[in-house]
């Protein structure tokens, strides 16, 4: 009998690795079949999928790049259609890529389908549970109400007169860094400004951060640094945000600091980058601004605050945002489909949508030459006139 016993142990083991191996080789077969006669890009391979696909492309951008890049070169590559499919299993779901805007208005508002399970996953370290990021349907929906109301222009605009207050001492400090002829971070010291309007919105008071600094701020951006996360998953250091973590859960606002200080921040930092470029559309928005306002500071600012609609009026400025945003969106969103929905009707064929991250990418539709003339030219009179009117209204997309 023990010798029955010591014959058997090497058979359970070897029993149990094949039947692993077995299951694991189904689990593959399932996975990659899926992909068959789906639009996608080449060299689609049984054992790695896109992986390899998917790395070459992104060692072709510098570190940190956002992947909706990854998929507008992707789909400019190889001709890809307004859907089309990523197979990077099993590290992620099967990626459904959306591009074709009228596709795009079917999943975010016709019948919007809900953030995939793996956008609350990346945010909770950041956001706490339930996050506006984060959340579907009734939570969305109050969350929305409570913090869309703080943001909306009856609220902002009477409250220019404290924003111009934090903008003029950033106004000052780039006068010294310009003065000082040393180069230095234009989206660090744009993140402070920031940081000291949203806290005086939202909290009613002044975080200070760009005259005396913060470790909040500090703490804040070193937890989304966006090498620490991945769309997969999230290496968060619990550590690195220990401080910022605990303040920001006593004030209970920790979204509103996350995702307006930097979406805020980047698209101003972008918005100099291209002005630094293209001194006609400067000479063009100083001239706008000349209409409007006076052309000393003092002047301009008491217009400023006494009528802070005045600003509607900027229609080059606006375009000059529009155009930035364009070119970098700020909005990224990963849906899944609702429960009982297998697929998605859209140019005549039903395209499979079950246990798929559906990506709606807006950058991608944004550099679509279909929609946009000369697309990889920033012009921001292409959302002014006829022109702007006769942009497709799903096709800019930067929220």
């Amino acid at each position: 009998m023990a010798m029955l016993g010591f014959q058997s142990t090497p058979l359970l083991v070897f029993s149990a690795v094949v039947a692993f191996v077995g299951y694991w080789l189904f689990q593959l077969l399932r996975a990659r079949s899926f992909f068959w006669g789906l639009p996608q890009p080449p060299n689609h391979s049984l054992r790695h999928g896109h992986i390899p696909v998917f790395h070459d492309v992104a060692a072709k951008f510098p570190p940190g790049t956002h992947p909706q890049h990854f998929y507008t070169y992707m789909s400019q590559k190889y001709a890809l259609p307004g859907i089309f499919y990523v197979d990077c299993w099993p590290f992620a779901d099967h990626q459904m890529v959306v591009t074709d805007p009228d596709a795009a208005m079917q999943i975010l508002t016709k019948t919007p389908y809900p953030k995939h399970k793996q956008v609350e996953k990346l945010l909770r370290p950041f956001t706490g549970p339930d996050s506006i990021a984060a959340s579907n349907g009734e939570r969305w929906k109050m969350n929305h109400r409570m913090v869309g109301s703080g943001f909306t222009p009856t609220h902002i605009k009477p409250m220019m007169g404290m924003i111009v207050e934090h903008v003029l001492v950033f106004h000052d400090t780039l006068r010294k860094l310009a003065a000082s002829r040393e180069s230095f971070s234009m989206e660090e010291e744009t993140a402070k400004v920031v940081f000291d309007v949203i806290g005086k919105i939202v909290f009613g008071f002044s975080l200070d951060a760009q005259r005396n600094g913060s470790p909040l701020l500090h703490d804040l951006r070193s937890s989304i640094d966006p090498a620490t996360a991945t769309l997969g998953g999230s290496s968060w250091k619990p550590w690195a945000n220990r401080d910022a973590k605990k303040q920001l859960a006593e004030l209970k606002q920790r979204a509103l600091l996350l995702g307006g200080h930097g979406t805020t921040t980047d698209t101003f930092t972008f918005t100099t980058m291209f002005l630094s470029l293209y001194p006609d559309v400067v000479e063009r928005l100083r001239k706008e601004h000349n209409e409007h306002f006076a052309a000393d500071l003092d002047a301009a600012i008491e217009q400023l605050v006494a009528k802070p609609n005045k600003t509607n009026d900027l229609e080059y400025t606006n375009a000059v945002i529009k155009e930035t945003l364009r070119f970098f969106p700020i909005g990224f969103t990963i849906r899944e489909a609702p429960p009982g929905v297998e697929h998605l009707d859209w140019n005549g064929r039903r395209w499979p949508v079950r246990n798929c991250m559906v990506i709606p990418c807006a950058h991608t539709s944004h550099m679509d030459p279909k929609l946009w003339r000369e697309p990889n030219k920033f012009r921001p009179a292409r959302f002014l006139g006829d022109e702007g009117e006769a942009t497709h209204r799903f096709a800019w997309r930067a929220f």
